[in-house]
């Protein structure tokens, strides 16, 4: 069979398998940071964890938590993962 259809021109694909996705995992880690956003603030003003050894680290994480964009990202995230992860608790 593979080869007739070889011979049409149709390419063969695989099967799609599904996989699991804990929703609920995702959902509590990006909310987790979400809304600790005032613990992050207070973290980031520590001046002696940000001039450690860890400083590229630190800067990469601190540009990051200044960026509006990443925190509006996180909310539209949460507000997709959100009703999925419910749904997927009841089934």
């Amino acid at each position: 069979m593979q080869k007739a259809l070889r011979k049409n021109g149709e390419k063969r694909r695989r099967l799609s398998l599904s996989i699991l996705t804990r929703w609920y995992i995702h959902e509590k880690c990006i909310a987790s940071v979400y809304h600790n956003k005032d613990i992050l603030a207070v973290i980031f003003s520590d001046t002696a964890l940000l001039k450690s050894d860890e400083g590229d680290a630190c800067d990469k994480a601190l540009a990051t938590y200044r960026d509006d964009e990443f925190w509006q990202d996180a909310q539209i995230v949460l507000s997709l993962i959100e009703p999925i992860s419910k749904a997927s608790r009841k089934i």
